[in-house]
């Protein structure tokens, strides 16, 4: 009896042992992980933790005040937030530089999902164009977004093109538009591949939203954010973005 006493001590003593050697294990491997650039358990739940304090305090919204502007095929916003994985992939493969990850200040429910983004200036976008031409230059008119979105949470419509896209509309501030203040600028005009700005008889720009599809050609053209060109004044003290923008259709 005391024997088999004893070999269960040992049974239980090894036992011991072995879940030991797997928590030092599994530590083991939790610290390489966030050595690699991983996320640890602790660090996702203080983030958590983080992201709820900001929530509360109104530091944060937990979904966007307005819709953002979404690669083609992303026009459903529901079904977008509901499909998308955030693997990144059709930022990777955007042949023009214009996919972005939403930040947590565009809602939390969003976070890392693509959005359109048309103001990144010449000088980050290199030799990229910086807005949407529904891959026409470089992938024969089908989005290598959409390709590449392995749930399908970018999907185009069937027959989706450049010309039929409705990705947004684009906005004139009239304040901060340099041709509307009197000083003489054709810039958005000249960009737009669908004719849809024209000038009023005054040469100011306006937009047809009938022709608009919101691929953000004029707003990434737009230079009325340079101070050289607008001069100091009230007006330009104020200026968040550039004179026109594409803003999302509403749903």
């Amino acid at each position: 009896m005391a024997a088999q006493d004893v070999d269960g001590v040992r049974e239980v003593q090894v036992a011991d042992d072995a879940e030991a050697a797997v928590g030092v294990r599994d530590a083991s491997t939790a610290e390489a992980a966030h050595a690699a650039g991983g996320v640890s358990r602790r660090g996702f739940v203080l983030g958590s933790a983080g992201g709820v304090a900001m929530l509360a305090l109104g530091l944060v919204r937990f979904a966007p005040e307005t819709a953002l502007c979404r690669p083609p095929g992303g026009q459903d916003e529901d079904r977008l937030l509901g499909m998308c994985v955030r693997c990144g992939k059709c930022m990777e493969v955007c042949p023009t530089g214009v996919i972005a990850p939403a930040h947590i200040e565009d809602g939390i429910v969003g976070v890392r999902t693509p959005r359109l983004d048309f103001s990144r200036s010449k000088a980050q976008l290199g030799s990229l164009a910086g807005w949407c031409d529904h891959c026409n230059d470089a992938n024969g008119g089908t989005p290598r977004c959409a390709q590449v979105c392995p749930t399908g949470a970018l999907t185009p419509s069937e027959g989706s093109t450049f010309d039929s896209m409705r990705l947004g509309t684009a906005v004139i501030n009239r304040d901060w538009c340099l041709a509307w203040r009197l000083k003489g600028c054709t810039i958005c005009l000249n960009a737009c591949p669908l004719g849809a700005i024209s000038f009023d008889g005054n040469y100011r720009p306006v937009v047809d939203e009938r022709l608009c599809n919101g691929c953000g050609a004029c707003e990434q053209a737009c230079v009325s954010l340079e101070s050289t060109s607008i001069g100091q004044d009230e007006n330009n003290k104020h200026m968040t973005a550039r004179a026109i923008t594409v803003q999302q259709l509403e749903r």
